[in-house]
């Protein structure tokens, strides 16, 4: 929805951070062009390491989130070879440029200038999903009062300090908008994925099942599942033992 905003006003040159081609610093990438931004004036893939996708061994997970929660500053720093490569892209002509999540917004260490706007469309912030995780630990356990004393607040100061290099902030709820002075701010709400339901399936009242489908790398996901398992699937298993739950 928002790169065809964009393209609405103009070309658009998208750049995705994460794992490039041969380890390059910027590699296009034809495959993602086509099958998402078939009339973009380029797509480029550009290296950063914090958003790089990539197996994990439990050993690895287990120093990657100690790493996000005891060392914040590092995490949420720009990516000197990120933000070098970004600017290599970027010439006089990008006025506007649009970044996704915060996270995004923090490694490319991007700020608006004379002659260029720069708007991040927050999505979900950490702080929020770590102060989620620490309202699930219940009781008063050393991981809720690491989350609740440590983590968020440096997580939450850490993004009041990038997002204010912006000119825009957009944020999915009120209760979202962070305090934050200088950029202007907006509230979009999320638009649902709208789905062709063929005529021919049978109504919901037929099936025992309920189906699942998310990532489970999205925290909000298996925060929402855990909650849904505790306090509503025993509530439905005991008025039908046949019902089943799948999880994707």
């Amino acid at each position: 929805i928002l790169y065809s905003a964009l393209r609405a006003l103009g070309p658009v040159d998208v750049a995705v951070l994460g794992t490039t081609r041969d380890g390059l610093p910027v590699s296009p990438d034809p495959g993602l062009a086509a099958a998402f931004f078939p009339d973009a004036a380029s797509v480029s893939r550009v290296a950063c390491d914090a958003l790089a996708v990539r197996k994990r061994s439990a050993r690895e997970k287990l120093a990657y989130n100690l790493r996000r929660f005891l060392f914040v500053s590092r995490l949420y720093a720009p990516d000197p070879g990120t933000a070098a490569a970004l600017e290599c892209l970027l010439t006089p002509e990008h006025r506007v440029v649009a970044v996704r999540y915060a996270l995004t917004f923090c490694q490319s260490g991007l700020a608006a200038a004379p002659g260029r706007r720069v708007f991040d469309d927050i999505g979900d912030h950490d702080d929020q999903k770590f102060a989620a995780a620490a309202e699930a630990a219940r009781g008063r356990g050393l991981r809720r009062r690491l989350f609740a004393a440590r983590v968020v607040p440096a997580i939450r100061a850490r993004l009041i300090d990038f997002l204010s290099r912006a000119s825009f902030l957009w944020y999915a709820t009120p209760e979202d908008v962070l305090p934050i002075p200088g950029p202007a701010t907006g509230v979009l709400p999320n638009v649902p994925f709208a789905l062709t339901i063929p005529a021919d399936l049978p109504p919901p009242s037929s099936s025992r099942e309920v189906l699942f489908v998310g990532t489970f790398s999205h925290t909000p996901n298996q925060t929402g599942m855990r909650w849904f398992l505790k306090e509503c699937w025993p509530l439905v298993a005991a008025r039908d033992p046949g019902a089943r739950l799948r999880i994707v």
